[in-house]
């Protein structure tokens, strides 16, 4: 007697077909490759985390660099007064106001700001945020001001933090501390 294997052939024909379909979806499917999509680089020129500053402030030259595989809108932040342990401990503090400059020194238009308020007013420190959409591969050069106050204490330390962050990709942030000493003069 001859055996029928049609039905065996249905079904593995079948669960190929439904196997394409799959990774088809997979991998068109934004969602599901977001992650790939979302790739920089953040460079500081010379890798100067540490400067000091006079009345008139100071710069920080960055590179951002979209790593991914397509166009995405990086969400620049700057929180101008970051709070560490290692290099503020015992030294007095001071809130620098930092914005994002282009390579022309105009200003970047901000997109948010937001207030993050502690357990007292004294502690709040804000955040301004700035977006640029890049092109896979494609570079965007800028500065980070940091304006010091007018009055403020020679030897006054500042830590703030720049994050690189997608709403397209929840997980994606990169980010760098930055380290300012106040001093005498330019």
């Amino acid at each position: 007697m001859k055996k029928n294997y049609f039905p065996l052939k249905l079904l593995l024909s079948t669960s190929k077909l439904l196997l394409m379909m799959l990774l088809v979806i997979n991998y068109s499917n934004p969602m599901y490759s977001q992650n790939s999509n979302c790739n920089a680089k953040l460079n500081l020129e010379n890798n100067e985390t540490s400067k000091k500053a006079g009345e008139s402030g100071v710069y920080f030259n960055f590179e951002l660099t979209n790593t991914g595989n397509q166009k995405t809108v990086f969400i620049i932040t700057i929180n101008d007064d970051f709070d560490t342990e290692d290099k503020s401990r015992g030294k007095n503090r001071v809130k620098l106001n930092g914005h994002i400059l282009k390579m022309d020194l105009n200003e970047m238009p901000e997109q948010k700001s937001k207030v993050n308020l502690t357990t007292s007013s004294k502690n709040a420190t804000s955040e301004k945020s700035y977006s640029i959409a890049l092109n896979s591969g494609e570079i965007y050069k800028f500065y980070l001001k940091l304006d010091t106050p007018p009055n403020s204490k020679v030897g006054s330390i500042n830590n703030s933090k720049v994050t690189v962050t997608s709403d397209a990709c929840k997980d994606f942030n990169i980010s760098q501390i930055l380290y300012t000493e106040i001093i005498d003069s330019e």
